[in-house]
């Protein structure tokens, strides 16, 4: 493979990686942070509220099924 260090690290992936990171904290963040710092402190805390739930419904869901599936 181009770019193999060894055969552990290929530098390929690492740039790939690297530049898609690069993306996200210079694009990505500054236009998710001006979309952010429009809504109002309450409404992001009722979507804060929200995803908790969901995601600890989510959690209390797969916490059941292996607790089913192991007996």
């Amino acid at each position: 493979m181009l770019l193999s260090i060894d055969g552990r690290v290929c530098l390929e992936g690492l740039m790939i990686f690297g530049i898609g990171g690069l993306f996200f904290i210079y694009i990505i963040a500054p236009k998710m942070d001006d979309l952010l710092t429009r809504f109002s402190s309450k409404s992001k805390i009722i979507v804060c509220v929200f995803y908790l739930l969901y995601f600890s419904e989510i959690l209390y869901t797969c916490l059941l099924l292996l607790t089913w599936a192991s007996e």
